[in-house]
């Protein structure tokens, strides 16, 4: 089995904002994803409030894009 890193196995996992991330790729916000925080940003019209679980689309060096689980 070919080994993955913590890093490859973020995408398609889930995770809980700790820090609000504003709407449409405008800023960042912290997302805690498999006991780890990363920076985020999400394409989502709406800013995501701190609490919101969130799922993890895509990984771009150490950013996170993330959507709210209900747009999944």
């Amino acid at each position: 089995m070919p080994y993955r890193s913590l890093t490859d196995s973020v995408t398609g996992a889930s995770g809980v904002i700790v820090v609000a991330v504003p709407h449409g790729q405008t800023g960042l916000g912290v997302v805690k994803v498999m006991g780890q925080e990363w920076s985020c940003v999400t394409p989502h019209p709406e800013d995501l409030a701190v609490g919101t679980e969130v799922w993890v689309i895509d990984r771009q060096s150490a950013i996170l894009t993330v959507v709210p689980d209900a747009a999944r």
